[in-house]
């Protein structure tokens, strides 16, 4: 039977917008584990806290009864968890019980949170500057149709334009159009929900031409640098790559799956996970990173080379992504300030054929 309105709604805004709160949960168990008291015991006593201090009606309180509630009656912490926190928590909490490492993983956990904020706030941060380059033209482009372009028309009658002043008057009469304040706007939404829901589940050759260019080229290179830290350090915590890939496997976004299939394909085939991804034409994370890993398989203290090199990765990433965003920036910038010099000469061209029908005899 599924769960009630009220509780799923609790669930999901704990779930999207309790990072904060999900970070000081993981903490405090991660205290309390080591100290070596058993989790149901740790859960029970978070619950017990949380009701005393704000009752027993906050969702707070009621996700940590509901966690309590299931450890001690011997559910596993991965199912446990799975109702309250995101997917990508619950594939490193399943290995780190299944290894004994349940602290360990928590801590990735956090750090991975932390690396995937910090790299999702690079990217945003870094396309506000062309998305607001872009919507300023667009501004200015609808203004000039719309106020400027209809004072010119009635004066304009019998006189016919050519070049670029009858380009720039087509197209105002095109902006002005309801066709087009209308259907613009609403293509642009319905685009950016479209690229949001296809990010984690496009798959296929075309989306491995598109992961070369930006935007899809963040999610690439953020997802992969996010995979490696997981992977470096289930490595290092003694699981075998074939293992780590089929657990990571199991919960994981169709984008990344596709990208752990051919790895764990190219591992049974006896080749190395950089090789593998590179064969399958994945950049993912990056071309240089594959290489790197495909070297180092051939080499003693793989886990901790590939460690360091998840630390290094994860780092050229948030750089990669920020020099993208300025090279965007630029891009966005020049195409504007073309679009404004064109309306600009076609203004030009307007008022010259006016004075010429002025002058004319």
């Amino acid at each position: 039977m599924s769960a009630p309105l009220s509780q799923r709604v609790i669930r999901l805004a704990i779930t999207m917008g309790g990072a904060r709160l999900r970070a000081r949960l993981y903490r405090r168990v991660i205290i309390q584990m080591s100290a070596g008291r058993p989790i149901k015991d740790v859960m029970a006593e978070l619950a017990q806290r949380s009701e005393r201090r704000h009752g027993r009606r906050d969702p707070v309180t009621q996700m940590l009864i509901s966690m309590a509630y299931g450890l001690r009656n011997g559910r596993a912490i991965a199912p446990v968890f799975a109702d309250w926190v995101p997917q990508e928590d619950i594939i490193l909490l399943a290995i780190g019980e299944a290894t004994g490492r349940v602290p360990d993983m928590l801590r990735l956990i956090m750090r991975l949170g932390q690396s995937h904020k910090n790299l999702t706030r690079t990217a945003l941060k870094g396309l506000i500057s062309p998305v607001s380059t872009g919507l300023a033209a667009l501004g200015m482009l609808w203004y000039l149709s719309a106020k400027v372009m209809p004072v010119f028309k009635p004066l304009l009658k019998g006189h016919a334009l050519t070049g670029l002043g009858a380009l720039i008057m087509n197209l105002s009469q095109v902006i002005r159009s309801q066709v087009f304040v209308i259907g613009l706007p609403a293509v642009l939404i319905l685009s950016v929900a479209g690229f949001l829901f296809s990010l984690p589940r496009w798959t296929g050759r075309l989306r491995r031409f598109c992961d070369r260019f930006p935007p899809w080229s963040f999610y690439r290179r953020i997802q992969g640098a996010l995979w490696l830290s997981s992977f470096a350090a289930l490595s290092q915590a003694g699981m075998q790559e074939k293992d780590a890939m089929e657990q990571m496997m199991k919960d994981a976004v169709p984008y990344v799956r596709e990208r752990l299939q051919a790895a764990r394909n190219g591992l049974l085939a006896g080749r190395s996970v950089g090789e593998s991804l590179a064969n399958a034409h994945f950049l993912f994370p990056d071309s240089d990173t594959l290489d790197d890993l495909a070297v180092m398989a051939n080499y003693p203290d793989y886990s901790s080379r590939m460690a360091e090199l998840s630390q290094e990765t994860m780092q050229e990433t948030e750089d990669a992504i920020a020099l993208s965003t300025k090279s965007l920036s630029v891009v966005m910038q020049a195409a504007s300030s073309l679009l404004m010099i064109g309306m600009v000469f076609g203004i030009f061209s307007i008022l010259q054929t006016l004075m010429a029908s002025v002058s004319g005899p």
